[in-house]
């Protein structure tokens, strides 16, 4: 296991990127730190939601584990301020995205489980193992 630390996994040039795609309007008009704070909005959304699972997947995965979380993040980021897709009503497609959202957590929360050798649905300590160590550069 190596202990990462969190990485935002939707940077700027992706946020850009995906206004692009649905608004392009929008994103010619918008100025680099408008989208840039919204790439960070949905990075600490998404560590926030990780944070609430105690599960804590961000410490032990590495950060492109999390892009599909990321885009749901920065969909309802973008929704939240005013960037819906769809012809549902505001309220309704935030609710949606926020679904989609925890979905894609609980997703992560499943594949961040120990490897049972044995296949007894237990992991035992034998089946862990922790190695701890420096790496200098």
């Amino acid at each position: 296991m190596v202990r990462h630390p969190f990485v935002n996994p939707v940077d700027a040039r992706m946020a850009r990127g995906y206004m692009a795609t649905w608004w392009p309007s929008a994103s010619q008009a918008s100025t680099e730190e408008w989208i840039a704070n919204r790439a960070e909005e949905a990075g600490d959304l998404l560590q926030g939601r990780l944070l609430e699972i105690e599960r804590y997947p961000h410490l032990y995965l590495s950060s492109q584990s999390f892009r599909e979380a990321g885009l749901a993040a920065l969909d309802l980021v973008m929704a939240r301020n005013g960037f819906g897709q769809g012809g549902a009503s505001h309220a309704e497609n935030i609710r949606s995205l926020d679904i989609r959202l925890g979905n894609r957590v609980a997703g992560i929360a499943k594949s961040a489980i120990p490897y049972d050798a044995n296949d007894d649905d237990a992991v035992a300590d034998s089946e862990v193992r922790v190695s701890t160590g420096r790496l200098r550069r």
